[in-house]
């Protein structure tokens, strides 16, 4: 069980007379054939699980506050395989930084006292969301491992990786 080969999905626009290349999410492999592409979101899904999330634009609608617009920073993530009911269990942690710019409302208006709080339960609400659809895409749909979870199952729990060994996908 190694882990699926990804890329950058790619897109080309046409203009009139120029030509434009886009990412358009992720391309995942199961070995050397195409086994399916991640959406824009699901792609930094598995940045953000991989602890590989580069700084980009989100924005969250936040209850009682409205549009908040941020970035993501400091981006890591850890893996960890337990046993239960002797199946592997895997705990993906992720770490990272918001910094929030903008605030969408009315100049002036004073925010609730737990807004901070609240902008931090919605967004972690949200990635935990991503991070849960993506891995479900990827492992369940497609049946790839862009996050190496066979590594990690074998380093963290060698003797239940030989007994899995022959249900994993290859």
């Amino acid at each position: 069980s190694t882990a699926s080969p990804f890329a950058a999905a790619l897109r080309i626009l046409e203009k009139g007379e120029d030509t434009e290349l886009q990412t358009d999410g992720t391309a995942l492999f199961l070995g050397d054939k195409l086994a399916g592409y991640l959406s824009a979101d699901q792609s930094t899904g598995l940045l953000l699980m991989r602890g590989e999330a580069a700084e980009g634009t989100q924005v969250a609608q936040v209850e009682e506050i409205g549009r908040v617009s941020y970035s993501l920073t400091g981006c890591k993530s850890d893996i960890t395989v337990t046993q239960e009911d002797g199946q592997p269990h895997f705990q993906i942690d992720v770490s990272v930084t918001a910094n929030l710019y903008e605030l969408d409302g009315v100049p002036g208006e004073q925010l609730p006292k737990d807004s901070f709080d609240r902008f931090r339960t919605t967004l972690e609400h949200q990635l935990d969301a991503l991070c849960n659809q993506t891995l479900s895409a990827c492992v369940t749909e497609y049946h790839c491992d862009p996050l190496n979870l066979g590594r990690h199952l074998r380093n963290q729990q060698t003797e239940l990786y030989h007994k899995a060994l022959d249900a994993w996908p290859q």
